[in-house]
């Protein structure tokens, strides 16, 4: 097994837009629950035989469980963004910091 580098060098720019991306998948991810949610297909177009009734309570579960999973999936989305944006806030932080700490007439 090999150490890992010593060098290890994080750049807040690629941070940012990696989180930038994330946000824009959130984004996404609740256009397309919110164009779902426009398709939704009524009840009453199931019609009245017998059999349509089990199967728009099957259509309204699996519905509901798209637009679930949906929901989450921006929510993931952004907590990822605000994570990553955190975490490069926090690296920019230190760097600045430790410019302070050592630079010339501190």
């Amino acid at each position: 097994m090999t150490s890992p580098s010593k060098d290890l060098e994080v750049q807040p720019e690629a941070l940012a837009a990696f989180a930038a991306t994330s946000r824009g998948r959130a984004a996404q991810f609740r256009e397309l629950r919110q164009r779902f949610q426009d398709g939704h297909v009524p009840r009453h177009a199931f019609g009245i035989m017998p059999a349509s009734f089990s199967l728009a309570a099957v259509y309204a579960e699996q519905f509901e469980a798209c637009l679930q999973g949906l929901a989450e999936g921006a929510e993931v989305m952004a907590d990822i963004a605000e994570g990553i944006t955190d975490t490069a806030d926090a690296y920019t932080g230190t760097d600045v910091a430790s410019t302070d700490l050592f630079a010339p007439g501190a």
